[in-house]
């Protein structure tokens, strides 16, 4: 956004600076949570109140998870301009993880379930019955990661840190 050029630049941001700054927040915060719960209210009258509607509940859902992002490009473009959104999507795209960071994300909820399970066996209960096949957990992980998860708000999260 145009307030974090002084912070770049290594000049120091004067009061009128702080205000802008202050208003790019703010109208970033109010757009997000207006144009998310937008998009989740017709989920909701489908889900909660039965409304019929043309389109589906998952439809809904998952267009709500990228207002987050939508908005980050938005302000990023009204308020830093092409230069500025150009930062943001090279900020998106540049990931240095450690192997030993990206192995523990990866493999810390198959063993929690796998713990999980090992104790309620041992406990004497029984597990429940699958609901789904073995190989279909990568395809669930990565759809959720695309469409439901971290994708939609990554870029209004980044927006936030490179103010």
């Amino acid at each position: 956004m145009g307030s974090q050029i002084c912070q770049k630049e290594g000049r120091q941001m004067g009061e009128t600076g702080r205000i802008r700054l202050r208003y790019e927040i703010v109208l970033f915060f109010v757009t997000t949570i207006l144009l998310t719960w937008l998009l989740w209210l017709p989920a909701f009258l489908i889900q909660n109140r039965g409304v019929p509607m043309r389109l589906p509940y998952s439809f809904f859902i998952t267009v709500g998870t990228f207002a987050p992002s939508a908005a980050g490009f938005f302000f990023t473009y009204m308020f830093g301009g092409k230069a500025d959104v150009r930062l943001l999507v090279h900020s998106l795209l540049n990931m240095r993880i450690d192997i030993k960071r990206l192995l523990s994300v990866f493999l810390a909820l198959p063993v929690v379930s796998a713990v999980s399970c090992l104790v309620l066996y041992l406990s004497g209960g029984t597990l429940p019955p699958m609901q789904f096949p073995p190989w279909f957990i990568p395809i669930a992980f990565v759809y959720i990661l695309v469409f439901m998860g971290p994708l939609g708000e990554e870029a209004g999260s980044s927006v936030l840190i490179l103010l």
